[in-house]
């Protein structure tokens, strides 16, 4: 199960091309749903990886990728 909240706002996130969604889609328009859609979609191969689940320490690492790209769309807080 994962939760994410998100304050800020990511500027562009719905049309930039290194924020794509997979399968993932939002039920609204807000960028936190398509960042929490994107998220998902990165770290969706971590799952199909193994038949045990990723460790912490795997999906962190996806995670400060992910808090790194957001960044240059704006100033924003995650919780994860």
């Amino acid at each position: 199960m994962h939760i994410l909240a998100h304050n800020g706002t990511l500027n562009g996130i719905h049309t930039h091309p290194n924020f794509a969604l997979g399968h993932y889609r939002p039920i609204g328009d807000t960028d936190s749903e398509h960042a929490f859609c994107h998220l998902l979609a990165c770290m969706e191969g971590l799952w199909l990886s193994g038949s045990d689940g990723p460790t912490l320490k795997k999906r962190m690492a996806v995670f400060v990728d992910f808090a790194a790209q957001s960044r240059t769309l704006g100033k924003a807080n995650f919780l994860y």
